[in-house]
């Protein structure tokens, strides 16, 4: 309804939904929605519910892929977006490498075959990777550090420590969840850091370089918002607020070049690639 109302920014968040709540979804009619089915932008594969696969995530089983294959497209345009290397082997081998459809395809074989090796040599799989072996985007999982245990020096004393801390990149910025303004400065010739005067509005995901002497923040996630907010740190200790951005972006790239601040695309406030360039004295469009 949404696509058919011109409403882009619902579809997009209907069909993040879709792809993110799929085996829940499943049992309903839009199950067989061949966009939900062969999403490729996303990285996603939504073709199933078997629960043998490896990773956690979902297939369809053969017998239903061949069914959907006869009233949408080629079996092996399917089975291209069907991650088949995290499918557990013995399924792999006894039940898709047996299907009549798939064994009559040289495409559909090509396909089982690349998972089969990926199976068979564990050592070379970093040299395998294909849109069959990437995360799924949707599907909320990210990269994180994790700190185990390690020693803690107090004073003349230790002692063994038996925390774990993780830490997520793609979530700096933040503090237990709550978005801070704080400005930590890190002295060489100390080796220690130092917090200084804290920003004047909390942000993350911004873009921070040094010109003139002074060091710029620009844009980035606020609150509850984009920010177009720019600011600039002295050596009195003290944040000053300078003009704002044209419009208000995030996870943006900046540089200094012939004396001017460019900033280069970012995500805007609709959540998506802002294809746009903005100097100290323009904004313009990139097509």
């Amino acid at each position: 309804m949404a696509e058919a109302m011109s409403c882009t920014e619902l579809h997009n968040m209907t069909k993040a939904f879709a792809l993110q709540n799929f085996p829940e979804l499943r049992e309903m009619a839009m199950w067989r929605n061949v966009e939900l089915l062969t999403n490729k932008d996303t990285n996603t594969v939504c073709l199933g519910v078997l629960s043998r696969e490896e990773n956690g995530s979902s297939l369809y089983q053969v017998d239903t892929l061949v069914k959907i294959s006869t009233a949408t497209q080629d079996l092996s345009e399917l089975l291209a977006v069907v991650r088949l290397p995290f499918i557990h082997p013995s399924y792999l081998l006894n039940v898709v490498d047996n299907e009549e459809l798939i064994k009559s395809s040289e495409a559909c074989r090509d396909l089982v075959n690349e998972a089969k090796r990926y199976h068979m040599l564990p050592h070379a799989r970093q040299e395998m990777q294909t849109p069959r072996t990437r995360p799924r985007l949707s599907a909320g999982v990210a990269e994180e550090i994790v700190l185990v245990g390690g020693r803690q020096t107090m004073g003349m004393n230790q002692r063994s420590l038996t925390a774990v801390t993780c830490f997520n990149p793609q979530n700096s910025g933040t503090e237990g969840g709550v978005m801070v303004a704080d400005v930590w400065c890190y002295m060489s010739l100390l080796d220690n850091w130092s917090l200084v005067s804290r920003m004047t509005v909390a942000r993350c995901k911004h873009n921070s370089l040094v010109y003139d002497g002074k060091l710029y923040t620009i844009g980035g996630l606020g609150v509850s918002r984009n920010l177009d907010h720019v600011e600039r740190y002295t050596i009195t200790n003290q944040w000053e607020t300078v003009s704002p951005l044209p419009k208000p972006v995030h996870s943006a790239s900046a540089t200094v070049c012939g004396g001017k601040v460019f900033v280069f695309g970012g995500v805007n406030e609709a959540g998506r690639s802002a294809r746009v360039l903005h100097t100290t004295e323009q904004h313009m469009e990139l097509h």
